[in-house]
């Protein structure tokens, strides 16, 4: 079968649009080496939902979060300081983000998500960022961020100076920083390497965390300690069973937006897609996709809350057939020879998978497999 779907999907936040860049400077600088695997022991996708408040939380919600702390020792890598040169942030990112060396080798153990947020794809223009805003995405240990555009909310953990973020951006009222006269305004006659549109921006900080909106409302909902995401029974007991495995960065999506959409042109029969619908997951409330390493080997972790534990044992038994039987919908590689060790778990009304990656699929191919609804990433 030779399914490659022309329809279009939502993007998915920056790994793909920084890692393309980011692949062609993989020659640069070189390899400075870092102390393997360990934790900040602070990361949870649990405590990512704590962070960030209840009205931030739209129809289609993507919700991303990393600890890229931990990522950096897991990868190997050394975090350059504020004032290091390019190459060092070029090599950072580049091994974060799991894009392979020109060199060969294996595929690099992690794959995490960069916050929006950080405007990562804008790498290279990293220090008229800092002056714009007063900080970088160095500055930030972990981070939490939903977005339903034009929303977007952000929660970053880190090391941040107040006074310098006071000195970069001139309008403090109430504690919260402001670019831009309205909501989501946008002016692209002032586009920066902060603000690729010249989009509005409202920055507050307690307890050292940031938190960047495109919006007011949440943001004062923030700082007032409202309502909080760890309060959505669906989100908490996704971010439970992703915290199990000990992930390091998180995708978490809206079910209702994973409909699957039978494939637009492409070599496909009724037969074909009869068995594609045949194929198709019951309907899921949420979605986790996480990654995390175990014995240096990178492991996927996916995660679905459904609305009854009878779904859930359904979707547990199509989910094992679809690992064990199915085939990618772009490729038509089977799904056997790029995911290992499966394993699917069932808890109440939340099903668990876990699996390896063949040695010749990137860890990031978890990613793609949400952006382009796979199988095991849709429903019907």
């Amino acid at each position: 079968m030779n399914v490659r779907p022309t329809h279009h999907r939502r993007p998915l936040p920056a790994l793909f649009v920084a890692g393309v860049a980011l692949a062609s400077l993989a020659a640069c600088g070189g390899d400075d080496g870092g102390d393997s695997g360990g934790s900040s022991g602070d990361f949870s996708v649990a405590g990512a939902l704590a962070d960030l408040p209840g009205s931030a939380l739209e129809d289609h919600y993507v919700l991303t979060a990393a600890d890229l702390d931990r990522a950096t020792e897991l990868a190997g890598a050394s975090r350059p300081s504020a004032d290091g040169d390019e190459d060092a942030l070029f090599d950072w990112a580049i091994d974060l983000q799991g894009v392979r060396r020109p060199d060969g080798g294996d595929w690099p153990p992690v794959a995490v998500i960069f916050p929006e947020a950080t405007n990562p794809e804008r790498l290279a223009q990293i220090a008229e960022f800092r002056d714009e805003l007063g900080w970088t995405v160095l500055d930030v240990s972990s981070f939490a961020e939903v977005s339903a555009p034009p929303a977007r909310f952000t929660v970053l953990q880190g090391d941040f100076d107040v006074d310098q973020i006071d000195a970069a951006i001139d309008s403090n009222d109430d504690d919260v920083w402001s670019i831009g006269e309205e909501d989501f305004a946008v002016d692209v006659a002032n586009a920066s390497a902060a603000r690729p549109l010249g989009e509005s921006l409202r920055l507050a900080e307690q307890d050292g965390a940031l938190a960047v909106s495109k919006s007011t409302p949440p943001i004062e909902d923030w700082v007032d300690g409202g309502e909080r995401l760890d309060e959505d029974d669906d989100l908490a007991a996704v971010a439970e069973a992703l915290d199990g495995h000990d992930v390091y960065t998180v995708m978490i999506l809206d079910g209702d937006d994973l409909v699957f959409a039978p494939p637009v042109g492409g070599d496909i029969s009724p037969e074909q897609l009869e068995e594609l619908v045949a194929q198709q997951l019951l309907p899921f409330e949420v979605l986790g996709a996480g990654l995390t390493v175990v014995d240096d080997e990178a492991v996927g972790v996916l995660a679905y809350q459904h609305a009854t534990a009878d779904v859930a044992e359904e979707n547990a038994a199509l989910l094992e057939g679809l690992f064990a039987d199915g085939s990618s919908i772009v490729s038509s590689e089977p799904l056997s020879s790029m995911f290992t060790d499966v394993e699917v778990a069932v808890d109440g009304t939340t099903v668990t998978v876990t699996f390896g990656f063949d040695d010749e699929t990137s860890p990031s191919a978890l990613w793609r497999a949400v952006q382009v609804r796979e199988l095991f990433a849709s429903h019907g």
